[in-house]
């Protein structure tokens, strides 16, 4: 079974209006595909600091053992994108589910977090902002507040940002879902830096049980959603096509 999709086209071309925060965003001529292959081929080349997946990926990951090899019997899956020609897919086999578990069983619990920094940069059409930290370091971040504006009236200036800190296999931090921004007071410098784990990790009766509520990577990021069922995932995979 393969799946193929066209290029991003017209409906990212406000996103390709801005430069990209972190230099890793597809390129005009990527499809979806493309950016699913990337997330693929860090899982199966079990790549623990990758950007491409979270927590929430990886259990969809997983749970295409069930819901495709399984349930549907199927051997193996062809991505196909810009840069996978059908002479060079991406394959995707039954072996994948494993890894994708054992990727999620490391990955630390995502955290209660505050960062104190400068607001660098932000870019409007994916509410993606970065930290700037003292030492240099810039630190990934998503909006989830209600207001772009908050946003804008706080760049070029130092914040906290208090949110959930997201982490990768590795243990170092992917990004912080923030849901408070607000100007940095002097009691504030105490977190600028870099939040680590507290040492808890996944557990497998989260990884069984379905997902409600977890947010997954960015688009510029290759996320995808995980609140569908698979069944409502698979399908909107052949319309991708």
């Amino acid at each position: 079974m393969f799946f193929e999709a066209p290029a991003f086209g017209d409906v990212a071309e406000d996103y390709y209006r801005q430069p990209s925060l972190f230099g890793d965003a597809p390129s005009r001529e990527e499809t979806a595909f493309d950016v699913l292959g990337d997330a693929v081929d860090d899982v199966l080349s079990d790549k623990a600091d990758s950007d491409r997946f979270d927590v929430g990926l990886l259990k969809r990951f997983h749970r295409l053992g069930a819901a495709v090899f399984e349930k549907k019997q199927v051997n193996e899956l062809l991505i196909l994108g810009h840069r996978m020609p059908l002479e060079s897919p991406c394959r995707l086999s039954s072996k994948f589910e494993d890894m994708a578990q054992d990727l999620y069983m490391k990955t630390p619990r995502p955290t209660r977090a505050r960062i104190a920094g400068k607001l660098d940069m932000i870019e409007a059409s994916t509410l993606a902002f970065a930290l700037l930290m003292p030492g240099g370091q810039r630190v990934r971040g998503v909006w989830r507040g209600n207001e772009f504006e908050t946003l804008r009236s706080l760049v070029n200036s130092d914040v906290v940002a208090a949110g959930m800190a997201v982490y990768r296999p590795s243990g170092r931090l992917l990004r912080i879902d923030a849901d408070v921004l607000a100007p940095q007071r002097e009691a504030d410098r105490f977190f600028a830096v870099v939040p680590t784990p507290t040492g808890s990790k996944m557990d497998l009766k989260s990884l069984l049980r379905e997902q409600h509520s977890r947010g997954g990577v960015a688009a510029v990021w290759g996320k995808l959603p995980a609140e569908e069922t698979d069944e409502e995932f698979l399908a909107a995979l052949a319309e991708m096509g």
